[in-house]
């Protein structure tokens, strides 16, 4: 059983684009994979793969997003969970065949890490529980806003 990360998402950009990668996601959904496999395609599921193309081992559900269509541009926002780790190979790969799109995510992965993914940039913090103590969360306005998206100010001080 692996530790859960927690994510959330937004991956913006010409309609079109966006309406087919959540196409692909639904129709891929239905054959046990979801969005990862619509984002960067590996067919049948081998662990090395993904981990190497995704980032992470199991694709993920769209159970917690949803599509938002304005105009020419869309959306696809929400949350989900993944195994041990965000899948930020998976956005580094999609991103790199797909220029005009943006992909904004966070994630927490318990007390062990938490970080912030814009478009090809992962600013990511570990021991957590060192940087609480250590006064980052008044210096660092990034980490300190995580750390209060995710709620996990409490759960720092509380770390063994």
């Amino acid at each position: 059983m692996p530790n859960w990360c927690d994510n959330s998402i937004t991956i913006s950009g010409p309609k079109d684009k966006i309406t087919e990668l959540w196409k692909s996601a639904q129709t891929a959904q239905q054959g046990d994979f979801g969005l990862l496999e619509a984002m960067v395609p590996i067919g049948d599921w081998e662990y090395d793969t993904a981990v190497e193309n995704w980032g992470t081992k199991w694709d993920i559900s769209d159970e917690g997003l949803e599509l938002n269509i304005n105009g020419n541009h869309a959306k696809i926002t929400g949350y989900f969970q993944s195994a041990w780790s965000p899948p930020i190979d998976a956005y580094d790969n999609y991103l790199d065949l797909n220029p005009e799109v943006e992909i904004h995510a966070t994630y927490n992965e318990g007390i062990s890490f938490l970080g912030k993914y814009e478009n090809g940039n992962n600013t990511y913090y570990e021991d957590l529980k060192d940087l609480v103590n250590g006064g980052a969360m008044q210096d660092d306005k990034t980490f300190a806003r995580l750390v209060g998206d995710y709620d996990i100010e409490e759960d720092i001080e509380n770390a063994e």
